[in-house]
């Protein structure tokens, strides 16, 4: 009689402790772990990013574009591939739209490169590991009245020695590749500590701020708004 109760106690362990361990671990994280499965680089929550992917000098070979990556045993998420808009000493400045309960974790995604030349097969195309990058977390609200204005966001450093003195109100395609993809006034962006100028667009008006960043642990969450 005794070992049938043993038998049993530890049948009931068996079937309850895994859904306990199961709870835990998405309180731990804030989302339901079974809500974590993503298999595309598309969701209809999504946290758009700009981020810059550091240059690796040591690389033989030069990178076109990359591809994010987040696995675990409950996750399976890969990006679109990413072309960089612009490079720089910053390094390669990408926009990348991530699951929210993906990017609500706050860890640090594997990077592979596409390469586009490699110094004995030029001609090659091939995909390579390219470290690992974080998402800096850092939320930029974007707000206008009135709103509906489309936005731009480009590095200072570009702004100044390339973009202001063209005639990039005249040509929107200068400036095109930096716009909060299909997202207007008033909206938000992740964003990494580096310093952008904003342009707000609402019909033929433009409006351009510069935004100085601040680190994630002083102010987590940072606005830029306007008036037209």
């Amino acid at each position: 009689m005794k070992s049938r109760r043993v038998l049993k106690i530890a049948g009931l362990i068996a079937v309850f402790l895994p859904g306990l361990f199961f709870n835990c671990f998405a309180q731990q994280h804030g989302d339901s772990v079974s809500a974590a499965v993503v298999t595309t680089g598309n969701s209809d929550s999504t946290v758009l990013t700009f981020m810059h992917i550091k240059l690796q000098s040591d690389k033989i070979y030069t990178p076109k574009s990359f591809k994010l990556s987040y696995k675990t045993d409950q996750i399976n998420w890969t990006s679109d591939k990413l072309t960089p808009i612009t490079t720089d000493s910053l390094g390669y400045l990408v926009k990348v739209r991530i699951p929210l309960n993906i990017y609500n974790l706050n860890q640090m995604f594997t990077c592979q490169a596409i390469v586009g030349s490699v110094k004995w097969k030029p001609t090659r195309q091939d995909t390579v590991s390219y470290g690992g990058v974080t998402a800096h977390g850092i939320q930029l609200e974007l707000k206008s009245t009135p709103n509906k204005a489309e936005v731009f966001l480009i590095p200072r450093r570009l702004w100044l020695n390339q973009i202001k003195s063209s005639k990039w109100q005249q040509d929107n395609t200068i400036i095109e590749s930096f716009m909060v993809d299909s997202d207007k006034t008033d909206t938000s962006v992740s964003i990494d500590e580096t310093v952008y100028m904003v342009i707000f667009k609402l019909g033929n008006k433009y409006l351009v701020r510069t935004h100085y960043t601040k680190a994630k642990e002083i102010e987590p969450v940072q606005k830029v708004s306007v008036d037209f």
